[in-house]
């Protein structure tokens, strides 16, 4: 399967852009750019049984992602893309490992990784589909909610977050289960003001 592979997972304005950077200033390490694929990946392969079908989907899901041209696209031609998801073994770590360290290589780099900001809210899928697994090493961001609520004052989102702070946070899975969302809510609000 080749040489392990990361995936930081972070909430939105966490900092997973600014350590993917640093990383990727590294000439053993590639990150492509965020994509978009790895959740949808992982529900094909807890739904879909039958392989055939499964590799199918998964194939063309991927290449036809929104993100796939500006990310994994990159370094990899549909026709890589196609041939790694069928080479591979119908599980998730086997066939992302074989992407990212395709992606890495093309790069000449010994490390592929992702970066997967939005990917938190179905960890659930994600583990039932073996995203633990020993190839994948995981690093989870996390950031004081009050310095997400500075950094999302600066962005020109189409989001309406200010209005819908509770929302947002539920949705974006922001929250950290040791405060409360009311606590955080208040301590919102008191910076927005």
């Amino acid at each position: 399967m080749g040489i392990d592979i990361f995936i930081i997972f972070g909430s939105p304005r966490s900092g997973t852009t600014l350590l993917s950077t640093l990383l990727s200033a590294n000439n053993h390490i590639h990150i492509p750019d965020e994509t978009d694929f790895i959740v949808p990946l992982s529900f094909i392969l807890n739904r879909i049984e039958d392989e055939a079908i499964g590799k199918s989907l998964i194939s063309t899901m991927i290449v036809s992602s929104k993100r796939f041209s500006c990310s994994l696209g990159q370094s990899l031609s549909v026709n890589e893309v196609i041939n790694i998801v069928w080479k591979s073994d119908y599980k998730l770590d086997s066939i992302l490992s074989n992407l990212f360290n395709a992606s890495a290589k093309n790069n000449g780099a010994m490390i592929g990784g992702d970066k997967s900001p939005n990917d938190l809210l179905n960890i659930r899928v994600l583990e039932e589909t073996g995203l633990g697994s020993e190839s994948i090493k995981i690093i989870h961001i996390v950031r004081d909610v009050r310095d997400v609520i500075l950094s999302l004052k600066n962005v020109d989102w189409d989001v309406d977050w200010k209005d819908n702070i509770e929302t947002f946070f539920q949705e974006c899975g922001a929250i950290q289960t040791c405060i409360s969302i009311t606590c955080i809510v208040k301590i919102i609000k008191n910076i927005l003001l």
